[in-house]
């Protein structure tokens, strides 16, 4: 598994909570459609690791690069409490109500992570992926 190098079309389940609303983008951040995004300590959307002071916010709906430019030059929409296919290294029906957490911009694990808690909850799974209802509001119980 491995963070993404291009944008990636992902599966997902309709799912009538989600919405879809801009962030601005980091300094020298290029962002791909399809990865899983947070926020920095100063607010800035930043492409997905396990970092203090990231906070999860979803799954970026473009690409977009801003890796010449400065803090909010752009603009990225994000994809916020979705249901979607994301990559897991070993599926099984013991995922399933599991919290997961970030690997990197393309892959989850169900075993929290040491900054950002959890993304989501394990809904449905399949061979080589789990889908994850992602949920923005489930870092702050598990903080």
């Amino acid at each position: 598994m491995a963070a993404l190098t291009k944008g990636k079309t992902r599966k997902y389940e309709v799912n009538p909570a989600s919405f879809i609303q801009p962030f601005e983008v980091a300094a020298s951040t290029e962002i791909f459609a399809g990865s899983l995004v947070c926020v920095n300590a100063s607010g800035y959307l930043v492409n997905a690791i396990d970092t203090a002071s990231f906070r999860f916010i979803g799954i970026a709906n473009q690409d977009i690069d801003n890796s010449s430019g400065g803090n909010g030059d752009l603009s990225c929409d994000v994809r916020i409490n979705t249901r979607e296919w994301m990559t897991k290294t070993t599926p099984t029906v013991a995922d399933l109500g599991k919290a997961v957490s970030i690997v990197d911009t393309d892959t989850v694990q169900v075993s929290l992570g040491t900054n950002v808690k959890a993304l989501g909850i394990v809904v449905k799974y399949s061979t080589t992926e789990v889908l994850v209802q992602f949920d923005i509001s489930i870092q702050e119980v598990l903080a």
